[in-house]
């Protein structure tokens, strides 16, 4: 990532109301921009084998399949090194946490309280990529 380059998301979600409110509120922080969405499982997969992301949103809950399922295949390519995985979903049940956690999920909200939290570590990832390229 070049220090005028944005960080590469892809959304995971399900809902158009959601998809559309996510990408507006991440393209419009200059510092990242949502380059893909896929609203099952298996396109998400698809995805991520075809390019890579330095950050990854995902719900739990998806059309078909399951977030978790996504975040598996994120931590069986070792793709987690690379890449932000944050879980935002209406299943913010402790157990959901702890599995998300077991796959390697950097950051688990709950998409009724924590919406913005999403904008927040993109944020703080461009800025530590930034920094550490600048040095």
């Amino acid at each position: 990532m070049t220090s005028a380059a944005l960080l590469n998301v892809l959304l995971i979600e399900d809902s158009p109301l959601i998809q559309r409110s996510l990408t507006e509120a991440i393209d419009a922080t200059g510092s990242a921009r949502v380059r893909a969405v896929a609203d099952t499982a298996a396109d998400a997969v698809r995805v991520l084998d075809d390019q890579p992301f330095d950050a990854v949103i995902v719900d739990i809950q998806l059309r078909e399949g399951s977030g978790i399922e996504v975040l598996a295949h994120l931590q069986r390519r070792k793709m987690l090194a690379s890449t932000l995985a944050v879980v935002l979903t209406n299943q913010a049940l402790p157990t959901f946490r702890q599995r998300c956690e077991q796959y390697g999920a950097h950051h688990f909200f709950d998409k009724s309280f924590e919406f913005d939290r999403v904008i927040e570590v993109l944020e703080a990832l461009a800025s530590r990529a930034h920094r550490v390229e600048g040095k």
